[in-house]
């Protein structure tokens, strides 16, 4: 019986990706994903940015390109998620979230299954306090070629609003 309830919730996310449904199972699984009314947002409910700390929005607009690849997004060593269960990774296709991280510099990165690492984004606080991190996969989707990108508030919010937010998190002072 076990078998056929994971079989059917395999075949009601397949189903759900083709008609650009939200994925329950994923849901269920412990990624937190909430739909807004109309004209409201994710970011009216993240509480306000603590003294001495940079706000991170980091999201994947991509639903369908490159979906198997599940970096996990690590800041100053601190994972986001779990690199080894994509159910547990906040950086999903189609998805957004926010990390308020301590400190004046911060140092991005992403790891892949194997645990490598490809590249560290540097963000420092003089320069801003709220940085909008956007995944990059090139048109042609070829492996290697897909990186965190700094990209400017207006393009961000264009891009953001309409993806699924999953997740709020405070990193801690060291």
């Amino acid at each position: 019986m076990k078998n056929l309830i994971q079989r059917s919730a395999l075949l009601a996310a397949c189903l759900g990706l083709l008609s650009g449904c939200t994925l329950e199972p994923i849901a269920s699984r412990g990624v937190h994903m909430t739909a807004y009314p109309e004209n409201t947002s994710f970011r009216s409910i993240l509480p306000a940015m603590p003294d001495g700390y940079m706000r991170l929005y980091i999201y994947r607009p991509q639903a369908f390109i490159g979906m198997m690849d599940n970096p996990v997004v690590t800041i100053d060593g601190k994972l986001t998620g779990n690199p080894k269960n994509a159910y547990e990774n906040k950086f999903l296709p189609g998805s957004v979230f926010v990390v308020d991280t301590p400190g004046d510099v911060a140092h991005v990165s992403w790891l892949w299954r194997d645990g490598k690492t490809d590249k560290v984004l540097t963000l420092s606080a003089q320069k801003a306090r709220t940085w909008y991190l956007r995944w990059h996969i090139p048109a042609m989707n070829f492996p290697g070629e897909r990186y965190l990108e700094i990209t400017t508030e207006e393009a961000a919010l264009k891009e953001i609003n309409t993806l699924r937010y999953t997740g709020y998190l405070k990193l801690e002072q060291p």
